[in-house]
């Protein structure tokens, strides 16, 4: 018996490690998107960290989201995707990236770039919007929704 209750705390423990927990990059005006990171990013080698990267775009667009892992090498400012999917209000895959071959270093200004600057340069995370596997579309899109207002009324 204590051995069973071993190995389920241990199995519980391993699984709140993995929790996600979606943190606010930036609002894009061009495109309209929320650039949201998973706080948890894997440091297992610093030299080149990896973090789930989504795109929430407001509903009615051509995708809904997408959402892609991507490695950093931070000394030489690449990026590369390990893969990346895109997908409609249902969840359906429309794209599979697949993985990327390449390295490249992120266009300036770029959802890649501002995640860089997170994982790499260490620039601060924005607000939580919610925490496990599900992305928080409408927290993020709710999110959006005031920046793009904000920025209109400017």
């Amino acid at each position: 018996m204590l051995r069973i209750a071993s190995i389920a705390f241990g199995l519980l423990t391993a699984s709140a490690a993995q929790a996600q927990d979606w943190r606010l990059v930036s609002l894009g005006t061009d495109p309209e998107v929320a650039i949201i990171i998973d706080a948890n990013i894997d440091r297992s080698d610093p030299a080149r960290p990896i973090a789930w990267v989504p795109l929430i775009y407001p509903a009615g667009k051509e995708f809904a989201y997408v959402k892609g892992q991507i490695a950093f090498d931070c000394a030489r400012k690449m990026t590369r995707g390990l893969q990346g999917k895109a997908y409609d209000e249902a969840g359906k895959v429309l794209i599979d990236a697949g993985e990327q071959e390449d390295w490249q270093a992120p266009a300036s200004g770029s959802a890649f770039e501002l995640a860089f600057d997170v994982v790499c340069e260490n620039a601060p995370m924005g607000e939580s919007l919610g925490t496990g596997s599900a992305l928080p579309t409408a927290k993020a899109r709710e999110t959006l929704a005031k920046g793009l207002a904000a920025e209109a009324r400017r």
